[in-house]
């Protein structure tokens, strides 16, 4: 996917999906450890908190204000 598409929509996708956790890290207790690209290392206290994230983080991803050209990809489509 990331060899399709220019390298600004990358790093608008990159920063959306960032903006994202990290903002519902915060919410939930969290802890960042590091990243990787698109990958975060992420700690909590409480694994209810950490469960709380997950299912909140996946929902605003679903949520967020994508790229067109990202929307675009067969893989991406939004069903």
């Amino acid at each position: 996917m990331w060899e399709t598409l220019p390298e600004h929509v990358c790093d608008e996708v990159i920063s959306l999906h960032h903006e994202v956790i990290r903002k519902k890290l915060h919410m939930h207790h969290g802890y960042e450890c590091g990243t990787e690209g698109d990958a975060f290392v992420l700690a909590f206290h409480a694994v209810a908190d950490a469960l709380r994230f997950a299912a909140a983080a996946q929902v605003e991803l679903l949520m967020a204000d994508w790229p067109a050209e990202l929307l675009e990809l067969e893989v991406c489509r939004p069903v």
